[in-house]
C-alpha cells in the first residue's frame, strides 16, 4: 500500500515540523521573560508554587498580565478560576449545590 506509507511519512514530517515550530516558540517566549523583570519577577513566584511549569505559569501570565490590578494573589488566583468554591442554594439539603469558578 503505497498510498498508506506517503501518508505516514508526511505525517510525520508534519509532526517534526510543529514540534519544532513549539520548541523554536519556547525558546522564543524564555527569551522575552528573561529580558523582561517584571515577567521574570512573575515568573519566578509563580514557580514558588509546587508542580507550576513553565507553560502553566507563562499562560497564567497571558491571562492575568502583570498582576498590578489584582489586591492580592487570593484575588488573582479567583479571577483565573482556581479557587473553586461550593454554593448551595438556600439552607436544604436536597437542594443541589454546585462549584462556582468566581
Amino acid at each position: 500500500m503505497l498510498i498508506d506509507s506517503n501518508c505516514i511519512a508526511s505525517t510525520k514530517q508534519m509532526i517534526h515540523f510543529i514540534n519544532a515550530q513549539i520548541k523554536a516558540l519556547e525558546k522564543t517566549i524564555k527569551h522575552c521573560v528573561n529580558t523582561d523583570n517584571i515577567l521574570k519577577n512573575n515568573v519566578k513566584l509563580l514557580f514558588s508554587i509546587p508542580a507550576m511549569s513553565f507553560t502553566t505559569a507563562f499562560h497564567l501570565i497571558t491571562y492575568l498580565g502583570e498582576g498590578k490590578r489584582y489586591k492580592n494573589a487570593k484575588a488573582a488566583a479567583t479571577f483565573a478560576g482556581l479557587t473553586p468554591m461550593i454554593k448551595s442554594l438556600g439552607k436544604s439539603l436536597n437542594t443541589p449545590s454546585f462549584v462556582s469558578q468566581k
